[in-house]
């Protein structure tokens, strides 16, 4: 049995070489009832915001009869965008009820297994944002970029070699992987200067090194 399912899927993978875009008004798709992946008012928010930014770059799935397998989430953002009359659809004929079910989940699930390299990230954030667009239409806040890539502004330590300082005293490091390097007084003020100035015209602390450096 294992063999042939195996075979099966073989074969559906050569039969949809060539499948098609279909555009469909929303009255004529059927949302699954059984759908277990939820789209806060914000997420689909986010995804509005990217499909005006972008248009739709990933049509929906569906099944033989309409039955929305992938896409719910786009679905919701276009009908609130009202863009009812044309949406992208491909048909994925041919499978079971189980399949569609287990369909479902896939298309949601082995997606978020994927990682980040978080040095790669913040360089192409630091870029995308200098650019003017926003982190929601990438689906980010600035929350979840805090969280992800940590702590990447100047902290404050115990210096451990004394220089220029008593033991016991604090002193403002700029610190960026290994490398730490003490701060002046005067430069924090500048550093602040220009971190508030950043972030009251892009919105968020990210690309603030660039900016510093003159996008060097």
């Amino acid at each position: 049995m294992t063999a042939k399912k195996k075979a099966s899927g073989s074969a559906r993978l050569d039969a949809r070489t060539d499948m098609a875009i279909v555009h469909r008004p929303i009255a004529e798709l059927v949302p699954y009832a059984r759908n277990a992946r939820t789209h806060s008012a914000a997420q689909v928010k986010q995804i509005g915001k990217a499909m005006k930014r972008f248009g739709w770059t990933n049509p929906v799935l569906i099944d033989e009869h309409g039955g929305l397998i992938a896409g719910h989430g786009r679905i919701l953002a276009a009908e609130s965008l009202g863009l009812t009359d044309a949406i992208p659809t491909i048909t994925i004929a041919g499978l079971s009820d189980d399949e569609k079910k287990a369909l479902v989940l896939a298309d949601n699930r082995i997606a978020l297994n994927a990682g980040w390299d978080n040095d790669m990230l913040l360089m192409e954030l630091g870029d995308i944002i200098e650019s003017g667009i926003e982190l929601d239409e990438m689906g980010f806040n600035q929350a979840e970029l805090d969280a992800l890539l940590g702590d990447k502004n100047t902290d404050l330590m115990d210096p451990t070699d004394g220089e220029g300082q008593t033991q016991g005293e604090s002193q403002a490091m700029l610190s960026w992987g290994k490398t730490k390097v003490p701060l002046t007084a005067e430069e924090i003020a500048m550093l602040e200067r220009a971190y508030a100035d950043h972030t009251a015209i892009q919105g968020v602390s990210y690309g603030f090194v660039r900016t510093l450096m003159g996008k060097r």
